[in-house]
């Protein structure tokens, strides 16, 4: 009954650590920030040809502003 238990304490100890180690990854790796995410759709736009160099150049340096 007690290395039953050993071993459950172990996975146990285990477990949270995998846990603890994945939750610190995503905090440092973070996800990307908004402005990452609306420049990289503005220079898509941009590519395809929906929106002009100065509108591009505008809305791009909006956004760097903030």
């Amino acid at each position: 009954m007690s290395e039953a238990l050993v071993i459950l304490f172990f996975l146990f100890v285990w477990f949270v650590g995998i846990t603890l180690v994945a939750v610190a990854w995503r905090a440092v790796r973070g996800r990307p920030r908004s402005q990452d995410v609306e420049l990289e759709e503005l220079r898509a736009r941009y590519a395809r040809g929906e929106i002009s160099t100065q509108e591009y150049e505008g809305a791009r340096h909006r956004l760097v502003a903030r």
